[in-house]
């Protein structure tokens, strides 16, 4: 029975697989199958990064987080007020290829200050503005003397001045910038690795208040290619928080009458707060051809997707340590099937989901380790790139396009961290 076993296993992951992957294959140890995955290796590209900016001053003054020197082209990350015995803290979710960000402070004399936030192997970066060392060789013009809304912020500074429950605007992964979803949908079966069955961009949005707590949350989401022929729906949920912490939910696409909301908008019959922002994900797409694959094939089926814009009101002001950072706990469940989800590895799944599943097929997942979502090979059916990244042809594994996968995976993430930034160059992948 145990030579059976092992030859069937071996004879899914060389038929799933085919030969891209056939380097890999190590006979001699049946769980891990291709890749020699180490089974406490996280998967993740990324890290929450806890960023605390202090400024030495009595007087409010702004700040502003960017991936890059702002007088460079850097991206604006996040804004926040500090100064006056409060220091501007945020929580943003970093590639481990990225070793600092850069802080601009705006005094109130209207001079400007930056600052390195040096990134190492902890989980804050932090740095000190001090006026002494601000220099007068960069001036700006925004208004200090001026509070319409009289929330202490002044009207330069804030970027809702009429609205004393707003000031201040943080975007992740950056103001103009898209991260990825890469998602299988077959779990708990095994799958051809493309990562592409469906593909989500996201953009989020905090607003904060003259404090620097999160007031509202915006999501916008695009879906440029689906490799699959389910009908599929697309959620979050915020594992940090409680259900009373959620006021209102708008601007999500609930047409298929497969899930139950409550009056805020929330999914009912969930122990924390879910929101579906799509039951399905066709209800957002526009194709130029017939047939399910929309941009996976070279010269196949081509198409574009609608911009889902979700706002999420909170409550009352919160922390953002207490919300954590984006992307949170973002899922699909499969073809209408509510109870069947898949998330990210090791993300809990909700309330709803049928845990028969696991541990079935090809899961290898352990609730009572915290273990989710990873096959018996320690392989993940989702992945999160905090870029806009470009997804294999449709049946060709990810070790294809992305030569240095394997090596990343294998090492624990310790090389090749950069192994999804661009594809082979003579890859000819369906976004070209």
């Amino acid at each position: 029975m145990i030579k059976l076993k092992r030859t069937i296993y071996l004879f899914l992951f060389i038929l799933i697989t085919s030969c891209s992957l056939s380097t890999f294959i190590d006979i001699d140890n049946e769980r891990t199958g291709g890749l020699r995955i180490s089974e406490d290796f996280n998967w993740s590209i990324s890290r929450n990064r806890i960023i605390t900016v202090r400024v030495d001053s009595e007087e409010n003054c702004l700040v502003e987080v960017y991936d890059e020197d702002p007088r460079g082209g850097g991206e604006l990350i996040a804004s926040g007020i500090a100064g006056n015995n409060l220091d501007f803290k945020t929580v943003i979710n970093v590639a481990e290829i990225i070793e600092s960000f850069i802080a601009k402070c705006y005094w109130t004399d209207g001079k400007v200050s930056y600052e390195t936030l040096l990134f190492d192997e902890s989980e804050y970066a932090s740095c000190n503005f001090k006026s002494q060392y601000a220099s007068s060789e960069e001036l700006h013009n925004l208004t200090v003397n001026a509070d319409r809304d009289m929330d202490n912020i002044p009207d330069g500074f804030d970027q809702y001045p009429d609205d004393n429950t707003k000031a201040f605007r943080s975007f992740s992964p950056g103001k103009e910038m898209w991260g990825t979803l890469a998602f299988e949908d077959l779990w708990p079966s095994m799958t051809d690795f493309d990562y592409n069955d469906l593909i989500v961009y996201y953009n989020f949005e905090q607003i904060t208040t003259a404090e620097n707590q999160v007031l509202e949350i915006i999501g916008r989401f695009t879906f440029p290619a689906v490799g699959a022929s389910f009908e599929n729906a697309f959620g979050i949920q915020f594992d940090n928080l409680d259900l009373w912490h959620i006021d209102s939910v708008s601007g999500n696409i609930l047409k298929e009458n497969t899930i139950q909301v409550d009056g805020n908008g929330l999914e009912s019959g969930q122990a924390k707060p879910v929101v579906i922002l799509t039951d399905n994900i066709e209800n957002s797409l526009h194709r130029n051809n017939d047939g399910a694959m929309l941009n996976t094939v070279v010269g196949g089926g081509t198409g574009w997707s609608d911009t889902l814009v979700v706002r999420i009101t909170l409550a009352g002001p919160l922390e953002v340590e207490k919300l954590g950072a984006a992307p949170y706990n973002p899922f699909i469940f499969r073809d209408q099937n509510r109870t069947v989800e898949i998330h990210l590895p090791n993300d809990v799944p909700t309330t709803l989901v049928d845990h028969s599943n696991f541990g079935t097929f090809n899961d290898g997942s352990d609730p009572d380790k915290g273990i989710y979502y990873l096959t018996e090979y320690f392989v993940p059916w989702v992945h999160h790139f905090p870029i806009r990244w470009k997804w294999p042809d449709e049946s060709d594994d990810i070790i294809n396009a992305y030569p240095n996968y394997g090596k990343w995976a294998e090492s624990d993430g310790v090389e090749s961290k950069d192994w999804y930034v661009n594809p082979d160059p003579d890859y000819e992948g369906p976004w070209k």
